[in-house]
């Protein structure tokens, strides 16, 4: 394994994405890929003097608790159809991730393929994102009262910008750079950006879609967005599409569930069963997260309740990294303090009460996945009846929510 090269090593890489398929139904693919790519560091591993895997890592800040933290996301993990045996996969996201850590991220995330395989990694499976089908016709917002502007390449910048002055909560990740929301642009067919500006010209607020057919049904990637007003200006501007666009499929926006600004959603989605237009509303899980560094992840965070234990933490990360490495997981004793300024150190806690658990759940109870009582009964979070009782009292983060696509 050797340091992806993004102009020595873009076209061997964008071979093994062609013959995956990651492309074939991308109007503009490579472009796309080279500017998604050209943002990230990462590995790649040869075989016979060809590169035939690659890791792509992403660098950007993820909002805990109103504390912007160092993260890095795990961006593209490819191999190549004749080296899917061997354990690359594994082996190269494992070290990417670890050079994530020695960077200073505190903690990292991926989207997944489906649960189960990252979890060897010290993932643990994130919130579930909602999201519906409806017809726009049914929102319940004002008529729309002055023209959009459409956006396009050459507005990536102000795009981007847009994006990162939005409207984020707790679980929130952002990117600079522009390249995925290039990359998005060139890749879908009928990929569209509408919006609005303020009276100096600065783009305020607006989203992205994807056109199906004629009357769709519309995927509406991302809304950006700073005030109510400026989120009901775009739903608003959804439902003037509604004389040709039948259907959209959208996420719960942060903060926000949509379901109160429909009219009679169980009504129309009857009406629309079993037709072209209807898809169930779906809560799945897409996103995986783990800390990289407690140290960071807990410090300063204001918790509901006080209260110090000893965790005895597994990370299974540890087994999959070359040695020598200076990061090599979380697996030891730790003790956390809870209170008005949190935080985790090396080491256990003489006489405190005990906590055995994994990375990948303590992830997730970190980020406010699950509950302490819930990943008792589920995942491997094991201690008696009373901490247990104890970390649910102390420790109540809101309900994740990102809204920028891994």
């Amino acid at each position: 394994m050797r340091p992806y090269n993004h102009k020595r090593d873009l076209a061997a890489v964008h071979a093994i994405w062609d013959e995956i398929g990651w492309l074939h139904d991308c109007q503009n693919g490579k472009k796309g890929m080279k500017r998604f790519l050209r943002e990230t560091v990462g590995i790649v591993e040869e075989s016979d003097g060809r590169i035939e895997g690659h890791v792509g890592i992403r660098d950007g800040l993820l909002l805990h608790e109103g504390r912007w933290l160092p993260f890095s996301m795990v961006a593209t993990v490819t191999s190549s159809l004749v080296y899917r045996v061997g354990g690359f996969a594994t082996r190269a996201t494992a070290a990417a991730v670890a050079d994530a850590a020695e960077r200073g991220a505190a903690a990292s995330g991926l989207g997944m393929f489906d649960q189960g395989f990252y979890d060897r990694l010290g993932f643990g499976t994130g919130a579930p994102d909602h999201r519906v089908s409806l017809d726009p016709r049914t929102l319940r917002v004002p008529r729309l009262t002055r023209r959009a502007k459409r956006y396009g390449l050459q507005d990536i910048d102000r795009i981007q910008a847009c994006k990162m002055a939005s409207r984020r909560g707790h679980g929130a990740t952002v990117f600079e750079g522009g390249g995925d929301t290039e990359a998005e642009m060139r890749w879908y067919d009928g990929a569209y950006v509408l919006g609005f500006e303020d009276d100096d010209g600065v783009l305020t607020h607006c989203f992205s879609g994807v056109r199906k057919e004629e009357a769709g049904p519309d995927r509406i990637k991302w809304m950006a967005w700073q005030s109510r007003e400026q989120l009901i200006e775009l739903l608003s501007l959804l439902k003037s599409m509604a004389d040709s666009l039948y259907g959209v499929r959208i996420g719960d926006p942060p903060g926000v569930c949509l379901l109160d600004l429909v009219d009679r959603p169980f009504e129309s989605a009857e009406k629309r069963a079993k037709g072209a237009y209807h898809q169930p509303a779906l809560s799945t899980a897409w996103e995986q997260w783990r800390i990289l560094d407690p140290r960071a992840a807990f410090a300063g965070v204001r918790a509901a309740g006080s209260t110090a234990l000893t965790i005895s933490l597994t990370d299974p990360i540890e087994q999959h990294l070359a040695a020598g490495r200076p990061w090599r997981g979380l697996t030891g004793p730790w003790t956390l303090r809870l209170g008005d300024s949190s935080s985790m150190e090396k080491g256990a806690l003489a006489g405190a009460p005990v906590l055995t658990a994994s990375v990948n759940a303590l992830s997730r109870w970190w980020l406010g996945v699950r509950p302490a009582s819930h990943l008792a009964l589920t995942d491997d979070f094991d201690a008696d009846d009373g901490l247990i009782e104890e970390l649910d009292r102390c420790w109540r983060p809101p309900p994740p929510r990102n809204d920028w696509e891994f």
